[in-house]
């Protein structure tokens, strides 16, 4: 369980709704990530995959907050995207991630620093 909160603890104005962007490949761990970040007052755009996150900022989307799942088998393409696109535009990433290899950790310093 995680709580959310956004602005400093303040409530969100009522004509405006943060963006986050999921990127979820498991579907029932991503309903229920969705609805619970909806009733929080977010607008959600969800992705199945890295690329297609990529594809989405391509088109012109830019969310205030990207939730990014990492495969523990193979994190490295998602950390591969997220370089992409901070070049673009920073936008702040939460990794979701149940394991790591320890030397995955040293290619989030690169991203987060």
């Amino acid at each position: 369980m995680f709580r959310v909160y956004n602005h400093a603890h303040k409530k969100m104005p009522r004509n405006k709704r943060n963006i986050v962007l999921l990127i979820e490949r498991e579907d029932q761990y991503k309903s229920s990530r969705i609805q619970f970040l909806e009733t929080k007052g977010f607008s959600v755009i969800s992705e199945n995959s890295p690329q297609s996150a990529i594809e989405a900022i391509h088109s012109g989307m830019y969310p205030d907050l990207m939730l990014m799942e990492l495969d523990p088998e193979d994190p490295t393409p998602a950390l591969e995207v997220v370089r992409k696109i901070q070049l673009q535009k920073e936008i702040p990433v939460v990794f979701l991630f149940s394991s790591l290899p320890e030397e995955t950790f040293e290619g989030l310093e690169d991203i987060t620093s």
